[in-house]
Protein backbone atom coordinates (compact mmCIF):
# COMPACT_ATOMS: atom_id res chain seq x y z
CA UNK A 1 0.00 0.00 0.00
CA UNK A 2 1.36 3.30 -0.79
CA UNK A 3 1.98 5.59 2.23
CA UNK A 4 -0.48 7.87 2.03
CA UNK A 5 -2.84 5.28 2.53
CA UNK A 6 -1.67 4.29 5.90
CA UNK A 7 -1.30 8.43 6.84
CA UNK A 8 -4.66 8.17 6.62
CA UNK A 9 -5.26 5.49 9.05
CA UNK A 10 -2.31 5.85 11.12
CA UNK A 11 -2.55 8.97 13.48
CA UNK A 12 -2.15 10.88 16.33
CA UNK A 13 -4.91 13.11 17.77
CA UNK A 14 -4.80 15.67 21.26
CA UNK A 15 -8.10 16.39 23.51
CA UNK A 16 -7.54 18.87 25.71
CA UNK A 17 -9.42 19.15 28.45
CA UNK A 18 -12.17 16.37 27.08
CA UNK A 19 -14.33 14.92 30.02
CA UNK A 20 -15.11 11.88 29.17
CA UNK A 21 -17.56 11.14 32.06
CA UNK A 22 -21.11 10.33 31.65
CA UNK A 23 -24.65 9.94 33.94
CA UNK A 24 -25.77 6.42 33.35
CA UNK A 25 -28.12 6.48 36.24
CA UNK A 26 -31.08 7.29 33.87
CA UNK A 27 -30.50 3.81 32.32
CA UNK A 28 -29.93 2.51 36.02
CA UNK A 29 -26.53 1.06 35.17
CA UNK A 30 -23.54 0.90 37.13
CA UNK A 31 -20.25 2.15 35.89
CA UNK A 32 -19.13 -1.59 36.41
CA UNK A 33 -21.85 -2.87 34.19
CA UNK A 34 -21.14 -0.41 31.58
CA UNK A 35 -16.96 -1.21 31.61
CA UNK A 36 -18.28 -5.38 31.32
CA UNK A 37 -20.23 -4.19 28.18
CA UNK A 38 -17.38 -2.25 26.71
CA UNK A 39 -14.98 -5.27 27.45
CA UNK A 40 -17.37 -7.99 26.25
CA UNK A 41 -16.65 -7.50 22.84
CA UNK A 42 -12.49 -7.18 22.86
CA UNK A 43 -9.69 -7.30 25.47
CA UNK A 44 -8.68 -3.76 26.93
CA UNK A 45 -5.72 -3.33 28.50
CA UNK A 46 -5.24 -1.08 31.12
CA UNK A 47 -1.71 1.49 31.44
CA UNK A 48 -0.17 4.37 33.42
CA UNK A 49 2.48 6.44 32.82
CA UNK A 50 3.71 8.24 36.37
CA UNK A 51 5.34 11.62 34.91
CA UNK A 52 7.63 11.86 38.29
CA UNK A 53 8.97 8.15 37.87
CA UNK A 54 9.23 7.98 34.00
CA UNK A 55 7.57 4.21 34.56
CA UNK A 56 4.85 2.83 32.06
CA UNK A 57 2.35 0.42 33.83
CA UNK A 58 0.39 -2.43 31.69
CA UNK A 59 -2.25 -4.15 33.32
CA UNK A 60 -2.07 -7.91 32.71
CA UNK A 61 -4.31 -7.71 29.94
CA UNK A 62 -2.10 -4.91 28.42
CA UNK A 63 0.59 -7.42 28.94
CA UNK A 64 -1.33 -10.09 27.04
CA UNK A 65 -2.30 -7.72 23.71
CA UNK A 66 1.59 -6.78 23.22
CA UNK A 67 2.55 -10.45 24.00
CA UNK A 68 4.82 -9.45 27.40
CA UNK A 69 4.74 -11.30 30.19
CA UNK A 70 3.07 -10.13 33.42
CA UNK A 71 4.79 -7.39 35.21
CA UNK A 72 4.20 -6.03 38.68
CA UNK A 73 6.81 -3.48 37.58
CA UNK A 74 7.02 -0.83 35.10
CA UNK A 75 6.80 -2.29 31.54
CA UNK A 76 10.35 -1.94 29.13
CA UNK A 77 9.39 0.63 27.16
CA UNK A 78 12.09 -0.32 24.80
CA UNK A 79 11.09 -3.70 24.21
CA UNK A 80 7.71 -2.31 23.25
CA UNK A 81 9.34 0.08 20.40
CA UNK A 82 11.40 -2.81 18.96
CA UNK A 83 8.30 -4.54 18.41
CA UNK A 84 6.38 -1.49 16.76
CA UNK A 85 6.47 -0.69 13.06
CA UNK A 86 9.84 1.46 12.27
CA UNK A 87 7.38 4.04 10.66
CA UNK A 88 5.02 4.18 13.74
CA UNK A 89 7.85 4.35 16.29
CA UNK A 90 7.96 8.36 16.20
CA UNK A 91 4.12 8.55 16.43
CA UNK A 92 4.28 6.28 19.56
CA UNK A 93 7.39 8.00 21.13
CA UNK A 94 6.12 11.39 20.77
CA UNK A 95 2.82 11.19 21.81
CA UNK A 96 3.41 10.71 25.83
CA UNK A 97 5.60 13.38 26.12
CA UNK A 98 3.16 15.73 23.90
CA UNK A 99 0.31 15.15 26.16
CA UNK A 100 2.27 15.75 29.61
CA UNK A 101 3.57 18.93 28.30
CA UNK A 102 -0.15 19.48 27.14
CA UNK A 103 -1.46 17.74 29.95
CA UNK A 104 -3.88 16.37 27.42
CA UNK A 105 -5.32 13.06 26.38
CA UNK A 106 -4.01 11.58 23.11
CA UNK A 107 -5.34 8.80 21.00
CA UNK A 108 -2.55 6.69 18.44
CA UNK A 109 -3.60 4.50 16.08
CA UNK A 110 0.07 2.46 15.05
CA UNK A 111 1.22 -1.28 14.06
CA UNK A 112 2.77 -3.56 16.41
CA UNK A 113 4.36 -6.58 15.43
CA UNK A 114 3.70 -9.69 17.37
CA UNK A 115 3.85 -13.62 16.84
CA UNK A 116 5.13 -12.41 12.93
CA UNK A 117 2.11 -10.21 11.86
CA UNK A 118 1.69 -6.50 12.66
CA UNK A 119 -1.39 -5.90 14.32
CA UNK A 120 -3.19 -2.22 14.65
CA UNK A 121 -3.20 -1.18 18.40
CA UNK A 122 -4.85 1.91 19.56
CA UNK A 123 -4.05 3.57 23.12
CA UNK A 124 -6.18 6.31 24.34
CA UNK A 125 -4.65 8.26 27.45
CA UNK A 126 -6.30 11.12 29.34
CA UNK A 127 -4.35 13.26 31.98
CA UNK A 128 -4.69 12.86 35.33
CA UNK A 129 -3.33 15.02 38.55
CA UNK A 130 -2.29 13.35 41.23
CA UNK A 131 0.70 12.23 42.42
CA UNK A 132 4.79 14.04 42.32
CA UNK A 133 3.79 15.34 39.00
CA UNK A 134 0.92 13.68 37.49
CA UNK A 135 0.31 10.84 35.03
CA UNK A 136 -1.25 9.42 31.49
CA UNK A 137 -3.80 6.70 32.11
CA UNK A 138 -5.72 5.20 29.36
CA UNK A 139 -6.46 2.13 27.60
CA UNK A 140 -4.46 -0.34 24.57
CA UNK A 141 -6.46 -3.11 22.29
CA UNK A 142 -6.52 -4.22 19.02
CA UNK A 143 -8.12 -1.68 16.77
CA UNK A 144 -8.43 -3.36 13.61
CA UNK A 145 -8.61 -6.94 15.06
CA UNK A 146 -9.94 -8.62 12.13
CA UNK A 147 -7.47 -7.24 10.00
CA UNK A 148 -3.32 -8.79 10.73
CA UNK A 149 -1.06 -8.03 7.79
CA UNK A 150 2.38 -10.14 7.49
CA UNK A 151 5.10 -8.67 6.15
CA UNK A 152 4.12 -5.21 6.40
Amino acid sequence: MAQDHWSEILKLDFVAGFDSSQDYSDLELSTAEVADLITAHRAYGVIRFDVATGGLFYSEDACNIVGIPPTEGSVNVADLLRHTHPDDVQLVSSAFPAAIRYKSGFHAIFRYQRDGEYRFLRIVAKWRDGGDAGELIGVIYEFYDHLRVAGM
